[in-house]
């Protein structure tokens, strides 16, 4: 495997339609398959009957417009101060009208500071900036089919990396602490190992010589460092193992058309957890 450190600078391009084309597309994604086996109900309840859908939230709004200026060089959309009241609130008739024509998330000017603090850090790593500007293709759509259940899939990369014949999967993540104990953590609860095993099966699936995937974790609140993170194979292995549960999960539970977990229809005993006795808390 070649060393990421070692790979040249080139350019990236961006890729496919947009996010709200890929979302419309069929095929399950990782954010969906990352809810089974433990969380059916939820999942039944947000992507097959959707009566529950994510709602969007500023932080969400944030990371959105973070990764567009990174992966995509997008200038971030301030709103002109014109167009706010004279107490800097978001009212009056050139507010409306300003925001009628700008219906995507923008910022205040204080508001963009942080981001822009965030890319500076991005940028100002040596690795993550020789992979941001590889060739490549940055928020790339690729779809596919699960042979052993024959369900679609798909996945949106932040960025496949091109490196002669060479690829690496790059995800950017915004986080409170990058620390390697803190975000080891937080890839393992938010299952980013499933997120890095799945598309890089993708990118596999589509001909492309996948050698690493690579998390870019920044800090969202200041210093705003910036740390490099590159999975290793047991990360990955488990990852390839969970999604493989998933699926056929998933595929059982379409057939049966059943959502309910383990716990469903049963009296479930309730003892002190294993982390109250190793921390003695039982006392």
């Amino acid at each position: 495997m070649k060393l990421v450190c070692e790979i040249a600078q080139h350019h990236a391009e961006t890729f496919g339609p947009s996010e709200a084309d890929y979302r419309a597309a069929p095929g399950w994604s990782y954010s969906q398959l990352k809810l089974l086996p433990d969380q059916p109900e939820l999942f039944w309840g947000r992507y097959i009957r959707k009566i529950w859908p994510l709602e969007p939230t500023p932080a969400m709004d944030v990371g959105t417009i973070f990764h567009e200026a990174v992966l995509t060089g997008k200038p971030l959309p301030i709103i002109p101060e014109e167009v706010l009241s004279a107490s800097g609130s978001k009212s009056g008739a050139k507010w409306k009208e300003w925001q009628e024509a700008n219906p995507c998330p923008c910022l205040k000017a204080h508001e963009a500071e942080p981001i822009l603090a965030m890319i500076d850090s991005v940028w100002a790593d040596k690795q993550a900036a020789k992979m941001l500007r590889a060739d490549g293709r940055v928020e790339l759509p690729l779809f596919g089919t699960d042979e052993a259940t024959g369900l679609p899939i798909k996945g949106r990369l932040d960025k496949l990396c091109e490196f002669e014949h060479e690829h690496v999967v790059l995800d950017l993540k915004t986080t409170a602490d990058p620390s390697p104990e803190a975000f080891g953590r937080q890839a393992w609860q938010q299952r980013y190992h499933r997120q890095a095993a799945f598309y890089s099966r993708l990118a596999e699936d589509h001909g492309h010589v996948v050698v690493a995937a690579v998390f870019v974790a920044v800090r969202n609140v200041p210093p705003y460092d910036c740390i490099v993170y590159q999975c290793d194979q047991a990360m990955l292995d488990q990852g390839a193992v969970e999604n493989r549960a998933a699926l056929d999960d998933l595929a059982r539970r379409l057939k049966a058309d059943y959502w309910h977990g383990p716990t469903f229809g049963r009296i479930n005993e309730l003892t002190i957890p294993k982390w109250a006795l190793s921390k003695g808390e039982t006392q």
